[in-house]
């Protein structure tokens, strides 16, 4: 599990663009009893946490001052829109046996044999679906058997069987994966018939 050292921080210190500045991030901590606590960490270790997280999505959180560090998941990350730097963090302390909300990646496996004709492909519309459950029953992606897929068919998220004691929170109907044409015969474009030519005689009519 990834390591991510931080301290606590005092809001009205420093202001949050000084602190993004000196490569700090402001970070909250929503902790079990549902307070907030301020914190802020190094941006540069932060993102070397987010690479190493445990197949549950938590780092464990260092705090400075205290003896014992605290598991927690990724609640929320802003970011700049035009820059994309890193801008807030939000974390969530969890146990082993406390209820989250998360998004958990899914996973086609097998093989259509619509897919081997020309033109026809697996599509993937949504890669992940909102769950809830327990931190320990959360699964780290949730496979799906699509070879009995064909094509104009799709699997929703409905569809798919979760862990005993997961809940599906995203929308029963949202389509994760489909077996769709990309590419249509081509027809052959009409021939338009050309209008036929009147010999020049060299005459005028009068009306």
């Amino acid at each position: 599990m990834s390591i991510f050292q931080v301290e606590k921080r005092n809001p009205g210190a420093e202001k949050p663009n000084k602190l993004r500045n000196r490569g700090l991030l402001p970070i909250a901590l929503v902790e079990r009893s549902h307070v907030t606590l301020p914190l802020q960490g190094e941006v540069s270790d932060l993102r070397r946490a987010l690479a190493h997280l445990d197949s549950h999505g938590r780092m464990e959180l260092t705090i400075q001052g205290e003896k014992k560090p605290r598991r927690a998941i990724v609640k929320q990350i802003d970011q700049d829109p035009l820059s994309h730097g890193l801008i807030h963090l939000t974390l969530q302390e969890v146990a082993d046996d406390d209820m989250v909300k998360v998004d958990v990646p899914v996973l086609a496996i097998g093989h259509s044999a619509d897919t081997e004709a020309a033109g026809i492909t697996l599509q993937t519309i949504t890669d992940h679906v909102k769950v809830k459950g327990r931190v320990k029953d959360i699964p780290e992606r949730i496979e799906v058997d699509v070879s009995s897929l064909h094509t104009g068919e799709h699997i929703s998220a409905g569809d798919i069987a979760l862990p005993e004691g997961i809940e599906l929170i995203s929308p029963p109907d949202a389509t994760l994966f489909t077996i769709a044409i990309i590419r249509a015969v081509a027809l052959e474009p009409a021939t338009e018939e050309e209008p036929e030519e009147t010999a020049d005689t060299g005459e005028t009519t009068e009306e």
